[in-house]
């Protein structure tokens, strides 16, 4: 199997002295791919088994072959990458998490190049991530994650205020009337360390997250009647917030 980013998926058979093609067979959208094109391979093992893992827009894929024809499922993340004995990386809606061979898993807060993400494995079992202003490492023999360090806490939402200057907490499903269809999010992270970048997320609303900014609060304006959850992340990593 081999992935181009312009020519997409495709899969070459050889002859048993591996010197012609056999067979060239390529795979587009009608065979349940998400998308023709910026595809990518990865190699993912587990206990059980080998996957070939086809990373696309919006979803990733699985690839199964079944009676001799290729049959793509949709994963939960839209990348995966490969790590060391086992251990796998996700990327998502939500940033990068780490699954390790023991079945835990561990939220990273780092924001990696978008649509080139990369994570490379070094001779000495650290972890190379490739940011868009420089590099990080990661070694998780000594990580947080194993020596019971805490990890940071959660981004909550503190308050949310309506046209009519109404302050509410996010408690349970909120409702408002649509004459306050002008929404403010408060929200924030108690982290000590170094200020803390937040991107936020409207269902139902936006189309992406937003880039990270020093800023604790958003502003909707106008938002037409619906259904909504306020999704609130930190760089700093932790549990993100959200309100219904």
């Amino acid at each position: 199997m081999g992935a181009h980013p312009n020519k997409g998926l495709f899969r070459l058979r050889l002859n048993d002295e591996l010197s012609q093609v056999r067979e060239f067979t390529t795979f587009t959208r009608d065979d349940g791919l998400p998308t023709d094109f910026q595809l990518g391979l990865s190699v993912l093992s587990d206990s059980q088994s080998l996957k070939l893992v086809v990373n696309a827009l919006p979803n990733a894929v699985v690839l199964r072959n079944e009676a001799g024809r290729a049959r793509f499922e949709p994963m939960t993340a839209r990348k995966w990458l490969p790590g060391r004995s086992g251990e796998q990386f996700a990327i998502d809606s939500g940033g990068l998490v780490l699954y390790t061979r023991d079945g835990y898993s561990m939220k990273i807060p780092l924001s990696l190049v978008p649509t080139f993400e990369n994570v490379e494995t070094l001779p000495g079992g650290e972890y190379l991530f490739c940011l868009e202003n420089g590099f990080a490492l990661l070694n998780i023999d000594s990580s947080a994650f194993h020596s019971g360090q805490k990890l940071p806490p959660a981004t909550i939402i503190r308050l949310i205020k309506t046209t009519e200057n109404h302050s509410f907490l996010p408690v349970g499903r909120l409702s408002f009337a649509y004459r306050n269809n002008s929404l403010e999010f408060q929200f924030a992270q108690p982290f000590f360390e170094h200020p803390v970048r937040f991107s936020w997320f409207l269902e139902g609303f936006s189309k992406a997250w937003s880039p990270w900014a020093f800023l604790s609060e958003k502003e909707f304006t106008s938002l037409p009647p619906g259904r909504y959850t306020m999704r609130v992340r930190s760089e700093a990593g932790g549990e993100e917030a959200s309100v219904q």
